[in-house]
């Protein structure tokens, strides 16, 4: 059943991507979050973007579960690694990094 409204949450967050004015940041974000919610690698791709017009930790926390989701552990462990460096690493990314790390 959730998976249904994942997928719906996509469909609506992909609407508003398209019908945005280049793409409203919240609205790109929210597309993100629904691809990682369903598996959908495109995520990886649209946060890098975002990182690369902002560096924010909330994209790169996010940038790191879709990367980890999509089984690349070595662009995971990078996020994780950036994110220690300024202090925004979160206990449940340390600990996965601890465990990919042995």
């Amino acid at each position: 059943m959730k998976l249904g409204r994942d997928r719906e949450g996509l469909e609506a967050y992909e609407l508003a991507v398209r019908r945005c004015k280049a793409g409203e940041r919240t609205a790109r974000v929210g597309l993100a979050r629904a691809c990682i919610a369903v598996g959908d690698q495109r995520a990886i791709a649209l946060l890098a973007r975002l990182l690369e017009d902002r560096d924010e930790p909330a994209i790169r926390h996010l940038l790191f579960r879709a990367y980890r989701d999509a089984g690349r552990a070595e662009k995971a462990a990078d996020q994780v690694m950036t994110l220690s460096k300024s202090g925004f690493a979160r206990d449940i990314e340390l600990e996965w990094l601890s465990l990919y790390s042995i």
